[in-house]
């Protein structure tokens, strides 16, 4: 789980659009 996230934020530093996404998607849980 933890090398998972790891390798979404490194996309999410290249994406600014998937930051907004990946917060919302934690919200929800």
């Amino acid at each position: 789980m933890k090398t998972q996230k790891y390798c979404l934020a490194l996309d999410l530093n290249e994406d600014p659009a998937l930051i907004a996404e990946y917060k919302k998607y934690h919200e929800k849980i």
